[in-house]
């Protein structure tokens, strides 16, 4: 995991249980539900919504309650591509330390916490 945050009030849960998460239901997808380079996109939980997205090197995880706005996961996807983008020799040599990649995806990603979900009913 590059980079996790929360708008929440409570503490996040630690990165590495997150990461081993959102790995553990990429594989389950992947094995059970498709195969190849399928993805699952959306995990609704209630009023909760855990959203991803990918580029080619790297994927998104959201978790919004309540109803993501319109546009929503086009505007994430173009980031997750400008990302890429800006990073690639990075990503390219990734070898597993995230310290050099952590601050752009915070500064590419961290405008995402001030979009308010629409509430659900």
């Amino acid at each position: 995991m590059l980079w996790h945050t929360t708008r929440a009030e409570k503490p996040s849960p630690d990165s590495d249980l997150i990461g081993g998460m959102l790995t553990a239901i990429q594989e389950f997808a992947g094995q059970v539900l498709g195969g190849g380079d399928a993805h699952l996109h959306q995990l609704q939980v209630g009023t909760q919504e855990l959203m991803l997205e990918f580029g080619r090197h790297s994927y998104v995880a959201l978790l919004i309650d309540g109803v993501a706005p319109a546009g929503f996961r086009w505007k994430l996807y173009q980031q997750i591509f400008a990302f890429e983008k800006g990073a690639q020799q990075h990503l390219h040599q990734y070898d597993g330390d995230a310290s050099r990649l952590r601050e752009t995806a915070r500064r590419q990603f961290e405008p995402f916490l001030s979009i308010e979900a629409k509430v659900s009913r």
